[in-house]
């Protein structure tokens, strides 16, 4: 039988027993949401807040604000606390409920602080009989005028009417210290005022940390061209430079004007078919001209278009087709065999292309509206089971737009296409690209995943853009690390989204090609594009991660616990995303939409709404998010 000394240590002395008892199996002691993160900290330093209360709480009142503040800063219920008394330390542990009220939790502080007390023993002596190695607490409070009889990151006392919290500096910084007093006294002042509100619903945020996330940090706001769509931005640019490349393929051109006429004809011919604003329209294409040509087409025939990878598996084609009750589908004579039997019209863009090439040349009028439907797109989330995703034109427009407008992406500018059809990256590859009057360079479906092909396309055809997920860009650094005299050095503007940056990797990239821009980007499938944004310049060897980013213009970001409330800096929650860029829903799927697009409580329009990410950040003190991982613990397979 394994000896164990703190069943000796509890035969010797039933105080030390009362403590063993008490201790077991209490977590390690808190770690404190340390808001310097990305910043380094003066390990020495001691900081000072002191703030004056209009009421001067009891000890047990004290003693429950701030089992509340490490509640609500951690999540965590099981907490320990240090209370000094008449220079004796103690360790005082709860189990701490978050739908009790104030009162009742002072009370309950109240009674084990009077049992502690009564089995008071030497710190050292209980955690010695423990087992434990180091205090099971981060914070002290300190009931009396004596001085600390230990060191600890956060030491709190009252003095003369007022609150005086010190912070160590290698934990947090001045501007953290003072704030974190300011949620202290906060909690105590909302408690006062809502006695019978439970401790997981006080308000705790200072006026001033509101106005900084609401109103700094989401404040995006800026005018665009709000009634425009993705095709009248191309449109524009078609009239502007009707002679300009629109699209390189195979060796081959497409100019503005070639494109918009082969466009309008096959919109006309779409229109006639029944499609119009609300319709979606099933495409279903290799990389080609007649992708590019599908796309604007079901646009100008007013439309929406469903992206369908002819690389994803015939089940899941099929299920597509099914529950979108598509009534039109866009294929290639050679995908044919790949789609489903339906009853929707299904044209082939090559080998029917005569019957559309006898309608008009001009732009029809099909009367589709920035806030009619723009595509509807397949994702699995969290769930495992495909939905459609449905958004319309103006929040595309925006975050569109505002790529552009940052990066001064124009006519001299060349993308090459390398995203999947059925992910929403491609959507700016084409529309965003052709707005700002740019050129798509489309590989063929056979180089995809060819790095050496990439690099032989961007040196080719000078390349200057590149927008992929980071597993991507690291296939072609990694080709590129060993033949550096291939570096494709037009390129200015990386724009990766979709997933992790590997932190090493755009230093890696900088190394091969001078002055590239490397941007991290964030957002939803069910939102815009994107709608965070982190432009990637000098990498902090320590960082774990590349910041997710700030909201990019008309988009919110908010980080919020489970009862939808506000959460500050350095503390985890759920992301949540709002702005023009929330998408319409689910397709008929209205329970799930309910779920997860939630009505908007921080702006003051009544229709503006939310959507729940599922994915677990924190604010960071420059404004940025940093992303966590998933609240479901959801990964990802590629």
């Amino acid at each position: 039988m394994t000896h164990d000394p703190r069943k000796d240590a509890k035969s010797r002395n039933d105080g030390l027993g009362y403590w063993i008892a008490k201790l077991e199996g209490a977590p390690p002691a808190l770690d404190l949401p340390t808001a310097g993160l990305r910043r380094a900290l003066d390990s020495t330093a001691a900081h000072r807040a002191r703030a004056d209360l209009t009421h001067e709480p009891g000890d047990p009142e004290l003693l429950a604000g701030l089992f509340t503040l490490l509640l609500r800063l951690s999540g965590q219920p099981d907490l320990t606390v240090g209370v000094q008394r008449e220079g004796q330390l103690l360790p005082l542990r709860l189990q701490v409920n978050q739908d009790q009220d104030l009162g009742q939790l002072a009370r309950a502080c109240e009674r084990a602080w009077a049992e502690a007390w009564e089995q008071r023993a030497e710190l050292e002596a209980i955690l010695a009989a423990s087992g434990k190695a180091e205090a099971p607490f981060r914070l002290i409070l300190v009931l009396d005028e004596s001085a600390p009889a230990q060191d600890a990151p956060w030491i709190v006392r009252r003095t003369r009417g007022a609150l005086e919290l010190v912070a160590r500096g290698s934990h947090f910084a001045a501007t953290d210290t003072q704030r974190t007093l300011g949620q202290l006294t906060r909690l105590l002042e909302s408690a006062r005022s809502h006695r019978s509100t439970p401790i997981s619903r006080l308000e705790w945020l200072t006026a001033e940390e509101t106005q900084q996330i609401l109103g700094q940090w989401n404040a995006t706001e800026i005018d665009f061209p709000s009634e425009a769509t993705l095709h009248s931005l191309f449109e524009g640019k078609a009239a502007e430079q009707p002679d300009a490349p629109a699209v390189v393929f195979e060796g081959r051109t497409l100019s503005y004007r070639e494109l918009d006429e082969r466009a309008n004809r096959l919109a006309h011919g779409l229109i006639r078919s029944g499609v119009g604003p609300e319709v979606v329209v099933g495409l279903c294409v290799e990389r080609s001209f007649e992708m590019v040509v599908g796309l604007m087409a079901i646009h100008k025939a007013g439309g929406a278009y469903l992206p369908m990878d002819p690389s994803y598996p015939r089940e899941r084609l099929r299920l597509m087709v099914e529950d979108s009750h598509v009534g039109v589908l866009l294929t290639q004579d050679h995908l044919l065999p790949l789609l489903p039997r339906s009853t929707a019209k299904t044209f082939r863009l090559d080998a029917d292309w005569d019957q559309f090439a006898q309608e008009p040349g001009t732009t029809p009028d099909a009367g589709a509206q920035a806030t009619s439907l723009c595509y509807m797109i397949y994702t699995s989330g969290s769930t495992g089971k495909p939905k459609g995703v449905m958004l319309d034109h103006r929040g595309r427009v925006n975050n569109f737009l505002d790529f552009n407008r940052r990066f001064s992406v124009e006519r001299s500018d060349a993308l090459i296409a390398l995203a999947s059809l059925s992910f929403d990256m491609c959507a700016y590859d084409v529309f965003g690209t052709l707005a700002a009057g740019a050129t798509i360079v489309l590989p063929r479906q056979d180089e995809l995943l060819d790095p050496a092909r990439w690099t032989a396309i961007m040196r080719e055809h000078d390349v200057s853009i590149w927008h992929t997920a980071p597993a991507m860009l690291k296939m072609l650094v990694d080709y590129l690390e060993a033949r550096p005299e291939l570096a494709p050095h037009s390129l200015r503007l990386v724009l990766l989204g979709g997933d992790w940056i590997p932190v090493t990797l755009p230093d890696r990239l900088r190394a091969l090609v001078d002055d590239v821009q490397v941007i991290s980007m964030g957002g939803a499938t069910e939102c815009s594009m994107d709608s965070t944004i982190y432009e990637v310049l000098e990498v902090d060897p320590d960082w774990t991660s590349i910041p997710y980013g700030e909201p990019m213009k008309n988009q919110l970001a908010y980080v919020l616990d489970e009862h939808l409330q506000l959460l500050p800096v350095g503390v985890a929650g759920e992301l949540y995303l709002g702005g023009i860029g929330v998408g319409r829903g689910y397709f008929e799927r209205p329970e799930l939409t309910r779920e997860r697009f939630l009505e908007n409580p921080f702006v003051a329009d009544e229709d503006a709404r939310m959507y729940r990410t599922g994915d677990l950040a924190r604010w960071i003190p420059d404004g940025n998010l940093e992303l966590l991982g998933r609240i479901d613990n959801q990964g990802k397979i590629r």
